[in-house]
């Protein structure tokens, strides 16, 4: 499943998504200027990204998203790729503006559409191919 989103200006906020790293973590990886090389096979040094942590004021993910295992799917849902609640969530705190709008092309269950209500979209749009998701869809938004 692909999520649209058509926002203007091309809106980021990153500030709703960093992750702030604790104060021990953060001072040990200041200090370690040692070239680290990972178990990929990867060099990098610890400090360096320390340093970029602290330029942005946070760190985003770098490839995945810690989301806990099972719930978020709409109750009863048979859509063959539902998107978790929690990385619905994700996207729309990072992408969507205060009062935006948002619209989902494939909308599925409406896992996206349930998000922008729950972080502040004006208005959501959702629209799907398939009429019996769209009204598992309204179903949720409507709970």
């Amino acid at each position: 499943m692909t999520s649209c989103f058509i926002f203007c200006r091309r809106y980021r906020n990153q500030d709703n998504v960093l992750w702030l790293p604790s104060d021990d973590n953060f001072a040990q990886s200041k200090s370690d200027a040692a070239l680290r090389i990972a178990p990929s096979g990867q060099h990098y040094r610890g400090s360096r990204i320390a340093n970029t942590v602290a330029e942005r004021g946070g760190s985003t993910p770098f490839n995945l998203l810690p989301v806990a295992a099972g719930g978020g799917a709409a109750a009863n849902n048979t859509h063959p790729a539902s998107t978790p609640y929690d990385v619905a969530a994700w996207w729309v705190k990072y992408l969507l503006p205060d009062k935006g709008v948002l619209m989902d092309c494939f909308a599925g269950s409406g896992s996206m559409l349930l998000a922008g209500l729950d972080y502040g979209a004006s208005k959501v749009i959702g629209i799907d191919k398939y009429k019996k998701y769209l009204k598992i869809a309204e179903k949720r938004l409507c709970e």
